[in-house]
């Protein structure tokens, strides 16, 4: 199950959209582990970096750049994916931030409220 957590406010009467969200990024714990998992999943035969890409419907470049450590974090999204591929729970490979990072304004969320 993937919590996301988002506010959103759509307005069409202008003819824009308007909308912010709170996005939750889930850092990898050990890429170390993943690499492991990666040789021995939970579902069949080990994968490589291009077929776990595939299997979890993500970039290749994702997958390298979390086992290379240039990337520590993945989306809420994402990480499910990963985990789900690989046949384990995604709190083995990653954990949620303690904070989400947001698109949202000051300003923006004033009005958010305001029209809530």
């Amino acid at each position: 199950m993937a919590i996301v957590v988002s506010i959103e406010r759509r307005t069409v009467s202008d003819g824009e959209t308007h909308g912010a969200t709170l996005r939750i990024p889930y850092s990898l714990r050990d890429p170390d582990l993943m690499r492991r998992i990666m040789e021995h999943p939970g579902r069949g035969t080990a994968y490589s970096t291009r077929s776990l890409a595939t299997a979890a419907g993500v970039s290749p470049s994702i997958i390298g750049h979390l086992l290379s450590g240039r990337r520590a974090d993945a989306n809420v999204d994402h990480a499910h994916r990963i985990a789900e591929a690989l046949g384990v729970a995604v709190l083995v490979l990653f954990m949620p931030s303690a904070s989400p990072k947001s698109d949202v304004s000051h300003e923006n969320l004033d009005t958010l409220k305001e029209d809530m």
